[in-house]
């Protein structure tokens, strides 16, 4: 393997340690200057670009990436350029070029007087990944499809047996066919559940963004899981904690999250005992928290609990191991962040912070 590039002013044997390095990894490495002339690249970055070692050298990087990339990459280059070298500012983006597809992430280099004099592009060829992706995507779709429509065809026809449309039932019947119906709605609720996990890997998790108030979203959310609560004597608190701007959100899926993440507080906490819902505006951002009295997640798995299927190395999991996955999903495609802490006095506080618009945003979403 080889490295091309312009001489550069390092000692001969720091410079081909760095060449040795830059030859043998498996990824593509370009070196830009701050315009965006490339300098430097190794041989697997000629593959994933598709450019001869005579041919790149005179390129600015933004040609090579194919657009609009391209010129989403120009703009991280002057962001870059205006941060500093302790900001641990980078870019990262997903594009094709050609048939492949390429994970690209930008690092800034910076000299002496701590501005940006180049710029590392690390080029990941991720097509294979992203096949395998979309084949597991594709099976979830026709599995969940295929098994959802009879289904729902069984709970309807026990719901016409249940309501005496083939003769009155005995107690017995009827306390069977009841069962049947709760395993059919559970089933049901497991196929959209991963409808929803498939549609949010393709990216086509759809929204219907408004300006919403989520003090409503948070009472109807609580007001659907009254039943479950009272059920282990538990109580629902909602406290706002002074006045919160409205967000441009999905109510309907910022309400899927609150019931998610609410249903297993009251699943996991003890009979007799609280969940508290907070609603308050913290650095820029509308933050619920939903805090229970569970036993907490351990810290191995506090980073790993959003991933679907997930189940906690003592075997634990969160209702099926999709809902928390699903809401993760959703509060990304909403510009926000989830995630949980460890409550001093026992329990579990999981944090939902979603962006606060600007004027003109909320002007856009109201119009």
């Amino acid at each position: 393997m080889t490295v091309i590039g312009t001489q550069y002013s390092q000692p001969t044997v720091e410079r081909s340690m760095l060449e040795a390095v830059i030859a043998n990894i498996g990824i593509g490495v370009l070196v830009c200057e701050a315009d965006g002339r490339v300098v430097l690249a190794n041989d697997a970055a000629l593959r994933i670009v598709e450019m001869r070692s005579d041919r790149i050298l005179a390129c600015s990087v933004f040609d090579i990436i194919p657009p609009p990339q391209g010129s989403e990459l120009r703009a991280a280059f002057r962001h870059l350029s205006r941060t500093r070298w302790d900001d641990n500012a980078f870019h990262e983006r997903t594009f094709g070029i050609g048939r492949r597809t390429v994970k690209c992430a930008t690092y800034p280099i910076f000299s002496a007087d701590g501005g940006m004099s180049q710029a590392v592009l690390v080029l990941q060829d991720i097509t294979h990944d992203t096949e395998i992706a979309q084949a597991k995507t594709d099976f979830t779709w026709m599995v969940a499809h295929e098994l959802r429509t009879p289904l729902t065809s069984l709970k309807g026809s026990i719901g016409l047996i249940l309501g005496n449309a083939a003769g009155e039932a005995s107690e017995r019947v009827r306390s069977l066919l009841s069962i049947a119906q709760a395993s059919c709605d559970r089933l049901i609720r497991l196929l959209d559940d991963m409808l929803d996990v498939a549609q949010a890997e393709a990216g086509a998790l759809r929204l219907r963004l408004r300006v919403v108030s989520l003090d409503g979203c948070l009472n109807e959310a609580l007001e659907s899981l009254r039943q479950q609560a009272d059920e282990k004597e538990i109580k629902l608190i909602l406290r706002a904690m002074g006045e919160v701007p409205a967000v441009v959100a999905d109510p309907d899926r910022i309400e899927q999250v609150v019931v998610n993440l609410v249903s297993n507080a009251i699943k996991f906490s003890p009979a007799h005992s609280s969940v508290i819902v907070k609603l308050k505006q913290v650095r820029g951002c509308a933050q619920i928290r939903i805090m229970d009295q569970g036993p907490s997640v351990p810290d191995a798995d506090r980073r790993r609990i959003f991933e679907k299927f997930y189940r906690g190395e003592d075997g634990a999991e969160r209702g099926t191991g999709l809902g928390l996955a699903i809401s993760k999903a959703i509060v990304n495609q909403h510009g926000g962040r989830i995630y949980v802490r460890r409550r001093r006095l026992g329990g579990n506080t999981f944090v939902v912070d979603l962006p606060i618009p600007g004027e003109d945003e909320l002007l856009r979403s109201a119009g």
